[in-house]
């Protein structure tokens, strides 16, 4: 890692950005090394390893997370997530309370298990995403594209789906008490039992 590399992680740890051992690791992409300690606006953090880190004071706006593996990563309280790519990043058992999810892009994101609790993810785009057994208590996922994502075991009473895309998802069995979906998008949905 370069000098400035360096100072970039001695400064995201000393602010609380990253917590030391995670075990940070620093994949390669076309021979070059991703700079994984680069916790910022726009970074590129593609396939990094960021198990089990505490991101909640990141600001990751913009940022590129596609493939990265965030299980039981800490992202609540995010700030600036506006139109983070986390397509096909491993999210499984990761707290997102209270994240900025606004217009993120989540394809095929595995969120197994994570914490979504007060999660605001108008506009997001989980087409194919992997949602079994998420907490989604008071999310907001106002015109939220969830087409083909997989809702098995998730609790959506309460949850704000207004305007959501829900076509051909399957929600049979699901509890949508108190669940809003006015506008909703729901052709070829099942919405048995």
């Amino acid at each position: 890692m370069k000098l400035s590399g360096r100072i970039a992680l001695v400064v995201a740890v000393l602010v609380g950005l990253i917590e030391v051992g995670t075990g940070i690791a620093q994949p390669t992409v076309a021979g070059a090394a991703v700079n994984c300690s680069n916790v910022a606006p726009d970074a590129d953090l593609a396939g990094c390893d960021l198990s089990g880190a505490n991101l909640a004071a990141a600001n990751l706006s913009g940022a590129n997370l596609s493939g990265a593996n965030l299980s039981g990563a800490n992202l609540g309280t995010d700030q600036g997530g506006n139109g983070i790519n986390l397509s096909d990043a491993n999210l499984t058992g990761a707290n997102l309370t209270g994240a900025n999810l606004f217009a993120a892009y989540l394809s095929g994101t595995d969120l197994t298990n994570a914490n979504l609790t007060n999660a605001y993810m108008n506009g997001a785009y989980l087409s194919g995403a992997t949602l079994s057994g998420a907490t989604m208590t008071n999310v907001s996922a106002y015109q939220a594209n969830l087409i083909g994502a997989n809702l098995s075991g998730v609790d959506l009473s309460g949850v704000f789906l207004s305007g959501a895309y829900l076509s051909g998802v399957d929600l049979s069995g699901l509890n949508l008490s108190g669940a809003n979906l006015l506008f909703a998008h729901l052709t070829n949905a099942n919405l048995t039992g």
